[in-house]
């Protein structure tokens, strides 16, 4: 291992259980556990594109891989 890979894991890789916890915590809260897109989603990409006429968000996003993963139940088996 170089001295600056050795750096970088001294200095950045954590192994204290409570900030590992902590951090975990706070990204649980951040992404939802069934990442499907919703019509908020579909707003940003239709302002994005400059889309002017009213469309239904559903016209622009594809939610059945989520969906049947979701249904099968991989989606809960990662989180138990």
């Amino acid at each position: 291992m170089s001295l600056e890979s050795k750096y970088w894991a001294r200095t950045y890789v954590k192994t204290d259980p409570k900030i590992l916890q902590e951090t975990y915590d706070f990204w649980l809260k951040v992404f939802p556990k069934v990442p499907n897109p919703g019509p908020e989603d579909a707003t940003v990409f239709l302002e994005f594109m400059q889309v002017k006429e009213q469309r239904d968000w559903k016209d622009f996003v594809d939610t059945s891989l989520m969906d049947e993963l979701e249904r099968e139940g991989f989606l809960s088996s990662v989180y138990r």
